[in-house]
């Protein structure tokens, strides 16, 4: 691990701990009711649903109820009271909720390992289908930059795109940290892409301590995973 892979994890560490100190004057009967919390499907691919069960482990009197969608929706159904909080991606200065800014990493051009697909024109891309910001942004790159591109594959999951990728049919926009085993990052002739934003949105509950700290465990798994990561 690189000496600022362990300065993060100790500010991990020390998120978790504070937080504690901070919530320790609730007791666990003070922690009941029903929480509604919104989660990017980027969320579920990396080991953060294990933060859910890890939650619902320590205040089993709080009845979770989930939901994975596109992060834009789950921001309106924020702002609209219908969830209590939701972790969503954004990119830029797209005027959502105003948030908590989790963790910011960078978004790249991801394909095969041995894949050819990154010199092909035009350009071919696996995708989620209309409404993902991931796929506004690429687009919108590419057509700056000149470079034509076709719709290899469309489809609702990374799970369905990393296979793709992973045979050698198409590039696609992924955080980094969603590169897996069979993948890599391609720089070569493709256009920068921005940063992703991880941001926690809360509701006129955001105040209950039963939400700052599911935020909280979310934080400092994301710390660790940037530790790691960089």
């Amino acid at each position: 691990m690189t000496e600022e892979g362990l300065l993060l994890l100790d500010y991990a560490r020390r998120i978790l701990r504070l937080n504690d100190e901070a919530i320790g004057c609730f007791s666990e009967a003070d922690l009941a009711g029903s929480l509604r919390v919104g989660l990017a499907e980027e969320v579920m691919e990396r080991d953060l649903g294990s933060v859910v069960a890890e939650f619902h482990s320590a205040y089993p009197r709080v009845k979770l109820a989930l939901e994975c969608d596109l992060s834009a929706r789950l921001a309106a159904r924020v702002e609209a009271g219908e969830l209590d909080m939701a972790l969503i991606k954004r990119i830029g200065e797209r005027p959502t909720a105003a948030g908590r800014t989790l963790w910011r990493e960078p978004m790249v051009w991801a394909g095969g390992a041995h894949s050819s697909a990154v010199a092909e024109r035009p350009l071919p891309l696996a995708l989620f289908h209309e409404g993902c910001i991931f796929r506004v942004v690429a687009q919108a790159a590419l057509t700056q930059a000149g470079i034509p591109w076709r719709l290899a594959f469309a489809g609702h999951s990374h799970t369905g795109i990393r296979h793709v990728l992973r045979a050698g049919l198409a590039v696609s926009p992924l955080p980094l940290s969603l590169l897996g085993d069979g993948l890599q990052r391609h720089t070569e002739g493709l256009p920068p892409l921005p940063e992703v934003e991880w941001v926690a949105l809360t509701g006129a509950s955001g105040e209950w301590p039963a939400v700052q700290r599911l935020i909280a465990m979310f934080e400092a798994r994301l710390a660790l995973l940037r530790s790691f990561l960089f």
